[in-house]
């Protein structure tokens, strides 16, 4: 008889384990949090380039420092040179939005025909999901414009 009671307050205890560990799993994995971005990409009539991100729309895990690829082609027969602009939607996120090495606001010069590939490294800093504006925003849209670099005013990014 007591060795029966062992052998079913085992069988609970490690149903109970099981139970427990699957809980804990999934409550971990609804922690981690991403934000999908679609990926915008415009180039002003003045500016003969076709410009691209290489892989929309994209996941980015919140706290983690990721890298955007963007393609550049210079369709025109002359060298050019464009300057993009940034703009993020919801606006309530651009704060946490660390730009670590961005290509926007800078001169970039393209030779006639070259295709170019451009970087954003960037980081959604963790303190986004202690926002109430914020903290349940999990799409935004990320846009760049480029302009031909003679029409472009510098805003402060």
């Amino acid at each position: 008889m007591i060795k029966n009671l062992k052998y079913k307050i085992g069988i609970i205890f490690v149903l109970n384990l099981i139970i427990f560990l699957i809980i804990f799993l999934f409550l971990q994995k609804k922690n981690i949090l991403f934000i999908k971005f679609n990926l915008i990409t415009k180039t002003h009539t003045d500016l003969p380039w076709k410009f691209t991100p290489i892989n929309p729309p994209l996941k980015i895990k919140i706290g983690e420092l990721t890298n955007i690829e963007y393609s550049v082609k210079n369709l025109s027969s002359k060298d050019t040179s464009g300057t993009a602009s940034f703009a993020l939607y919801p606006k309530e996120l651009k704060p946490y939005i660390i730009k670590i090495d961005c290509f926007c606001y800078d001169i970039q010069k393209i030779k006639a025909g070259e295709t170019k590939k451009f970087v954003l490294t960037m980081m959604i800093d963790p303190k986004v999901t202690k926002d109430s504006k914020t903290n349940s925003i999990d799409e935004a849209i990320m846009q760049f414009i480029f302009f031909d670099s003679k029409n472009f005013k510098k805003k402060e990014s």
